[in-house]
């Protein structure tokens, strides 16, 4: 599925701040298409970008264990971009 472009760099704008989240390494992931997306066609972007995905081998639990340890769930999500926020 492409990346919608337009309405990135619409949303940078007016915000000043997109946050991706991964379920996976930030590697070659959602966020670097959206990096691509945002540069593509060489205009210029301010604002800031922040990607959170899995930094570590995860080991054995319940995918909600999981998100938790990673950083990933809805409430270490919330807590991250409030942070970016202030």
């Amino acid at each position: 599925m492409p990346i919608d472009a337009a309405t990135l760099r619409r949303a940078l704008a007016d915000t000043g701040l997109l946050v991706v989240v991964e379920d996976h390494w930030a590697e070659g992931g959602i966020g670097d298409a959206v990096l691509e997306g945002l540069t593509s066609n060489g205009s210029q972007v301010s604002g800031r970008v922040v990607k959170i995905a899995v930094t570590e081998m995860p080991g054995s639990g319940s995918p909600e264990e999981l998100r938790e340890w990673a950083g990933i769930s809805a409430a270490k999500i919330e807590q991250r971009v409030r942070a970016l926020l202030r």
